[in-house]
């Protein structure tokens, strides 16, 4: 389940809005650990304060469920969405791939439902809007933090 240099992440935006330029800081923090990332199609799209409609959500995120070449998923932000959209995914192949969800918040919804019906550990982490150019010293740990859970790193 763990991550190793040029696996693919995928970028979902299951609740609120966001930017390209919010997201930009993550995805080259990303590419620096050598990773591969993919951003969902709709993932900037925006429907009042939501990213996109429900079923333009619904479409990035089973995609990227189903493709068992991503080997995670980070939401970009919580806010409300989440719950709005749990019923209409397929989580199995998280499961069957052992593939991580990463996110907390209204992200929150989905470890709930994937570890009482799958039994798939999940990641109750930072997430891109959390990620800066210039990060504090707090932000740098929490970054780290997050890679060395993805990667399998003992903690330090």
């Amino acid at each position: 389940m763990y991550l190793k240099q040029g696996d693919t992440v995928a970028i979902v935006s299951p609740a609120r809005a966001i930017t390209e330029a919010e997201t930009q800081p993550a995805i080259h923090y990303l590419t620096q650990k050598g990773l591969k990332v993919v951003v969902g199609e709709h993932a900037y799209d925006r429907f009042h304060q939501m990213a996109g409609t429900d079923s333009e959500k619904i479409v990035d995120l089973q995609r990227f469920i189903n493709d068992d070449s991503v080997r995670a998923i980070l939401s970009t932000r919580g806010g409300y969405g989440c719950v709005r959209i749990i019923d209409h995914l397929d989580l199995k192949p998280l499961a069957e791939q052992k593939k991580w969800f990463v996110g907390y918040s209204d992200v929150t919804v989905f470890h709930s439902h994937i570890n009482k019906h799958y039994g798939t550990p999940t990641l109750h982490a930072t997430m891109p809007i959390n990620i800066s150019e210039q990060p504090d010293e707090l932000e740098a740990i929490s970054n780290q933090t997050l890679m060395d859970a993805l990667f399998g790193e003992t903690l330090t």
